[in-house]
């Protein structure tokens, strides 16, 4: 299932300074859309400038409008805050996937209004379609497990020329149409310079405080650095009493306390999900493929729906359910839904 011809069409893009939004840019002109490049200015990390001018480099090159739009107040207040929370209260957040849903694709919609054009696109790569199915895995790279919570009228309405493509056919592509291989390339977190813990323990001193260290039968085996240094499932900085190779199983802030165990202690039966969001609906009792971060293999759950909540029973244990992530489920290609992982069974 793929999108209809709709070239000719307005669509507003996100461009970033990097190789992608810059490509599928290129892309859509070719392909007749009337093209205009919005690029939002998110942070004051030091490099706002280099992606300022090299998406005005790209804007010129493909003779473009590029409206751009100081968004720094907003993501503090929205993005940044909600890091910070997540990491205290003993989650681990993904900050990229509620820019998305709360900032990026908002902003491209606002202008794509107020050109009244018809659509909207980035350099993701994943695949919009027609009818009740309305994103799908990309062909070469997957990232639709990033877009699995953005607003479904904006879903009909967005282009993802990248869809089909992977990240050499893009660097070739980038290559050919703007004979340049110097691009920004955008950080894991992009709020964030060294130590994301540094930014945590600012704001709660608390979670830098050390604390007991517990095995999965409650005895002290060691203390920790702080819970803002460590996430479900991370094997670094746990010193303890024992030889073996420990993992995070639980945070528990209230008491200040980290529970290890080995990775076998670590596996996981079920996780419950809350605040979701159906792409498609969602059938009781069947068995979708689900990831719970976005380079996870993926794996077969039932599905258990509940009130404003559901619950998924994995048909193999599985290692790092992290509360704070996002559990997202596939029928196939498409993208059935999300969750917000809180716990485990």
């Amino acid at each position: 299932m793929s999108r209809p011809d709709t070239r000719g069409g307005g669509v507003v893009v996100g461009l970033s300074g990097g190789v992608d939004s810059a490509v599928a840019a290129s892309l859509l002109k070719k392909q007749g859309y009337r093209v205009c490049g919005v690029i939002g200015i998110f942070t004051d990390m030091g490099m706002e400038d280099v992606q300022l001018e090299k998406a005005r480099s790209v804007a010129k090159a493909l003779d473009v409008e590029l409206i751009e739009k100081d968004m720094r107040g907003q993501f503090r207040e929205i993005v940044v805050n909600y890091f910070l929370s997540e990491y205290a209260r003993g989650c681990t957040p993904s900050p990229c996937i509620v820019c998305n849903r709360r900032i990026k694709f908002p902003i491209l919609d606002d202008v794509r209004k107020e050109l009244n054009y018809e659509f909207i696109a980035t350099g993701h790569y994943a695949r919009t379609s027609t009818g009740n199915k309305l994103l799908m895995r990309g062909k070469g790279i997957d990232q639709s497990y990033f877009l699995s919570r953005v607003d479904q009228g904006m879903l009909k309405r967005t282009v993802l020329p990248l869809g089909d493509m992977n990240k050499e056919d893009v660097k070739k592509k980038s290559i050919e149409i703007f004979n340049d291989t110097d691009w920004h390339s955008s950080q894991d977190i992009c709020f964030v310079h060294q130590d994301y813990a540094d930014l945590v323990r600012e704001r709660y001193p608390e979670t830098g405080e050390p604390g007991p260290i517990e095995n999965t039968s409650g005895e002290r085996i060691g203390t920790h650095h702080g819970i803002a240094h460590y996430t479900v499932g991370q094997r670094r900085r746990i010193q303890t009493s024992l030889s073996v190779p420990l993992y995070v199983k639980r945070i528990i802030p209230m008491e200040n306390l980290l529970i290890v165990g080995t990775r076998e202690e670590c596996l996981d039966n079920s996780l419950l999900a809350t605040a979701p969001i159906w792409l498609i609906p969602p059938e009781n009792g069947r068995v979708y493929n689900v990831q719970t971060y976005s380079t996870q293999i993926p794996f077969e759950a039932k599905l258990l729906l509940e009130e404003e909540q559901f619950r998924l029973d994995f048909l193999k244990s599985q290692f790092q359910i992290t509360p704070g992530q996002l559990a997202v489920l596939y029928d196939d290609e498409y993208v059935v839904g999300s969750g917000w992982i809180q716990g485990t069974g």
